[in-house]
């Protein structure tokens, strides 16, 4: 059994190994653990010291509110499962806190929180009675954490994420120096969440604000940070001019980091693309970045004959880019070339998801639409209909053994509108038994008949 640490230099000594190990990234020199057992050697280390510490931190005064700050930082760092008693006793350190606390303190304490999901109000609660009157002094990274934290947490007591966005925009929405890429980021996927909540009745003000440092953040933007940039824009609905500059240098970054970039940040973006030009088609840089994104999918080598290319190029490829990178260039393209192109070239990358037996409703339904709009608005003209690469699209999407996860009536009734809206040709009679059968389906579920899976002995 582990002894709770007494004495002031003891309790500092926990303290300052607690903190030392929270920033070990790798063993230290001479140790015989490998690099690859160190997570979990690290984890339990922090777990043997956390349970030196004193339960009551207003018993023990020799411990500050930032050493609890710091132990809190070091226990989300390490993963480590934190004690009851070491919630309790931060719990109490943020609601009398010690003189000299700091705003890094207050970051520390909601980074930690989120990393661990801490949940509890009364914790939350107190760090922000100390964050408060500490806003000012704030850091960039400070503001940023916080707001992801909360965000995270979905901690947001009187429009408390548009308090730190306010106090970050203002001290560093138009500063001289270039805002951090990953600050900004965090700022506003922040703010798009707390909008989502129902509490952002000011955030097209707020992210008009940080106009400006979005644009200086660009030069050292990765992927990624232009990725959730455009997310973030697109879930506020922002009044955003689609052609103007904010949009048309975040669509040319994400074009310069096309080789780098991962499919979820290229599904992403085009996604944000298309839910900002609303019913408008692509303009201006947008197009080019679509364009550009379309044919490096399209013409992607592949070592093995039997690889699909996009999953040859993309680790973590699942169908939900695919149906994302369809709807998006359905919605803005659709009556470009390239648009038909990548529309081919994605039933080629559906056959290893759809022969697992079972997708998302919400992909289906998506993937449908996109060719349905395309077949309506752009080959409905043309003499040569593409009944080929169709007839592919019935065969995979309503095969009668692929089974819809989280089938719903509103995802049966986008599926089997855009159905309705193709041109089949000799797949209709296919696509007549799904929507039989889905409608059975729905039917059943409606009066609460529907057949569960088979439980095994």
């Amino acid at each position: 059994m582990v002894q709770v640490a007494h004495g002031k230099s003891k309790l500092r000594d926990v303290v300052r190994s607690a903190v030392v190990l929270g920033r070990a990234d790798r063993p230290p020199p001479g140790s015989r653990c490998k690099l690859a057992g160190w997570p979990e050697a690290r984890r339990q280390r922090m777990e043997a010291l956390l349970v030196q510490l004193p339960a009551n931190p207003a018993e023990e005064p020799a411990l500050s509110t930032r050493d609890w700050a710091g132990i809190l930082w070091a226990t989300a760092r390490c993963k480590a499962k934190a004690p009851r008693a070491l919630q309790d006793a931060a719990t109490k350190a943020v609601h009398l806190p010690s003189t000299g606390v700091t705003s890094s303190d207050a970051a520390r304490c909601f980074w930690a929180a989120a990393t661990l999901q801490w949940t509890e109000e009364e914790f939350l609660r107190g760090a922000r009675s100390m964050a408060q009157p500490l806003l000012p002094q704030c850091s960039e990274q400070d503001l940023s954490n916080m707001a992801w934290a909360c965000a995270s947490l979905g901690f947001n007591p009187c429009g408390w994420i548009s308090e730190l966005v306010g106090a970050y925009a203002a001290k560093f929405g138009n500063a001289e120096e270039p805002s951090s890429p990953q600050a900004v980021a965090n700022v506003l996927w922040s703010l798009a969440k707390a909008f989502e909540g129902g509490f952002g009745e000011q955030a097209h003000d707020l992210a008009a604000q940080l106009e400006t440092g979005i644009l200086c953040c660009l030069p050292s933007a990765r992927p990624q940070h232009v990725a959730n940039i455009l997310w973030s824009l697109a879930k506020l609905g922002a009044p955003l001019d689609t052609e103007g500059k904010l949009v048309n240098s975040l669509s040319t970054r994400m074009n310069d980091l096309l080789e780098e970039a991962e499919i979820q940040h290229l599904a992403t973006s085009a996604w944000a693309i298309a839910r900002l030009h609303g019913s408008q088609q692509a303009a201006a840089a947008s197009k080019d970045f679509l364009r550009s994104l379309a044919d490096f999918l399209r013409t992607a080598r592949v070592k093995k004959r039997s690889d699909s290319p996009w999953s040859a190029r993309f680790e973590g490829l699942f169908l939900s880019h695919i149906s994302i990178l369809c709807w998006s260039y359905a919605r803005v393209m659709v009556a470009e070339r390239v648009t038909r192109q990548l529309l081919s070239s994605a039933i080629q990358q559906l056959e290893p998801f759809t022969s697992t037996g079972a997708i998302k409703a919400q992909e289906h339904a998506n993937l449908l639409w996109a060719y349905a709009e395309a077949a309506e608005k752009t080959w409905a003209a043309s003499m040569q209909k593409p009944f080929a690469m169709l007839r592919r699209l019935v065969l995979l999407l309503c095969d009668p053994k692929l089974r819809l996860t989280g089938e719903s009536a509103s995802s049966f009734a986008a599926s089997t509108k855009a159905l309705a809206r193709l041109p089949l040709g000799s797949a209709e009679p296919q696509a007549r038994r799904w929507m039989q059968a889905a409608s059975v389906r729905q039917c059943k579920r409606s009066h609460g008949l529907e057949e569960l899976p088979p439980q095994e002995a």
